[in-house]
């Protein structure tokens, strides 16, 4: 049986698109991580699926992130807590609750109107 035979240009532009795939994807982990910095530093709080985990290892249907995903060090979270006070708008509290709803779909992202303290 022969094996099938590639040329350097095909493996050259293999190689090419899963670098663009690979570098998307660290664009969004990196976005992810940011977003999480902003919802804390604002005063918000996250709920992720490892801690979860550690501490009730028997917990099921929890949302996953894929497998290289994790490898890029993102982590999976089950709750958003976005800190809007009462003095903001419905706008900008909706504004705030979709950014938080893109950054991470797989969490259950909800608005609190007292600030979590760290």
């Amino acid at each position: 049986m022969k094996l099938p035979r590639y040329s350097l240009r095909t493996l050259l532009i293999a190689i090419t698109l899963f670098a663009f795939w690979l570098g998307w994807e660290v664009h969004i982990v990196q976005l992810r991580r940011s977003g999480a910095a902003r919802i804390v530093a604002a005063g918000g709080n996250i709920i992720w699926v490892d801690v979860i985990q550690e501490r009730a290892p028997w917990a099921m249907n929890l949302p996953q992130i894929p497998w290289y995903r994790r490898w890029l060090g993102d982590r999976a979270a089950v709750h958003v807590n976005v800190f809007c006070p009462p003095s903001f708008s419905d706008k900008i509290a909706a504004e705030r609750v979709s950014a938080a709803q893109a950054e991470f779909p797989e969490a259950r992202v909800s608005i609190t109107e007292s600030g979590i303290q760290p």
